[in-house]
């Protein structure tokens, strides 16, 4: 891979198109990281849904951590044992990857993709958990 960079014809100090950035020293081609950002940007957060057995007021978001993907909370326990603790609640995981905190458009489509329409639904209580996020609470007015 080729790596370019740019010299002042002046002082000869070479510097390169992503340095000073998050993608300084990055072995991803830059294309790759720009696709992502516009996809992001662009298409709403992929969930998951699991739906209680009984009528619930309150949904439950997780969020997966570095690597995780949706499914990882269900093949771990994690759904099984939310939805054992008694507590009649639904519960959506979120596919907030990597790209929506590069593009800073995390909590936006957090609140736009998935908090807003879930409030809408008239769920009274909205609570978010996962491997960074101790737990924060949405709750209708």
């Amino acid at each position: 891979m080729e790596h370019r960079r740019w010299q002042c014809v002046a002082c000869r100090y070479q510097v390169s198109l992503t340095a000073g950035t998050i993608l300084h020293n990055t072995k991803t081609p830059l294309a790759v990281w720009f696709w992502a950002a516009y996809l992001t940007v662009t298409e709403p957060v992929r969930v998951k849904h699991y739906r209680s057995d009984d009528p619930a007021r309150e949904l439950l978001i997780f969020l997966p951590g570095i690597g995780d993907v949706l499914e990882d909370y269900e093949s771990r326990g994690f759904i099984d044992a939310a939805h054992k603790s008694g507590v009649a609640l639904d519960i959506t995981v979120a596919d907030m990857h990597f790209g929506y905190y590069v593009t800073r458009t995390a909590v936006e489509r957090l609140r736009d993709d998935i908090v807003l329409p879930a409030q809408a639904e008239g769920y009274s209580r909205i609570s978010l958990a996962g491997i960074w996020v101790a737990l924060a609470h949405f709750t209708t007015r």
